[in-house]
């Protein structure tokens, strides 16, 4: 049976063993607890917290989202425009975002984040 320590992608695994020297007693009880899990919610927070820090990966907070806006818009290479000026109540609003402009990862990412939306298309629209 995979362990969580088996199923990192990568990209996160390498990272985690590129900081064992920088960091070799947390990274070696990380490996040690990744190793002794089956299953995402067996892991304790702290070790949680370790692989997002070890990840260097930027999370954004919801509650903070638009402040985030922006520099989401520039990762996946959207005009931020049409999300920021959609919610003028009582405005009239035209501008679209073509799907062939958006990036792969980005339809990808949409398509699993809506899924439900893409479920009641598919039921109903088509």
């Amino acid at each position: 049976m995979k362990t969580v320590y088996d199923k990192l992608k990568p990209d996160i695994l390498a990272s985690i063993k590129g900081d064992k020297s920088k960091y070799p007693y947390t990274t070696k009880a990380l490996i040690k607890e990744l190793k002794s899990c089956i299953n995402w919610s067996q892991l304790s927070i702290n070790a949680v917290s370790s692989i997002i820090i070890h990840s260097h990966v930027k999370i954004f907070d919801s509650d903070k989202f638009e402040e985030s806006w922006e520099e989401i818009c520039k990762m996946l290479k959207l005009d931020p425009e049409p999300r920021l000026q959609s919610n003028r109540s009582g405005k009239d609003y035209k501008k679209m975002q073509d799907i062939k402009d958006c990036t792969d990862k980005f339809k990808t990412w949409h398509r699993s984040y809506n899924s439900y939306d893409y479920l009641l298309y598919e039921r109903f629209c088509t």
